[in-house]
């Protein structure tokens, strides 16, 4: 089994993915709490970002955000 968590981006204008960012496994339950996904979540799913919550999550990745320009969620994945 694979679990994938990324921050991912979307221009706010067209909708279109213009980014995904892998979230290190060092940071994987700080980035889960501060978008607010339940301690018992199933390990999937898409949860959108405010302004706030992205600006945090960028931190934990050293990158810059932007969410006047993006729409920013936190995806979960998991593959077996």
């Amino acid at each position: 089994m694979i679990v994938s968590d990324r921050l991912a981006l979307h221009d706010s204008r067209t909708e279109l993915q213009h980014g995904s960012h892998p979230i290190p496994a060092a940071f994987e339950e700080q980035a889960k709490r501060i978008a607010g996904v339940a301690a018992d979540h199933d390990g999937l799913g898409d949860y959108p970002l405010g302004g706030d919550q992205a600006r945090k999550i960028g931190a934990l990745l050293a990158m810059d955000v932007h969410p006047k320009r993006f729409d920013y969620f936190l995806e979960l994945e998991v593959w077996e």
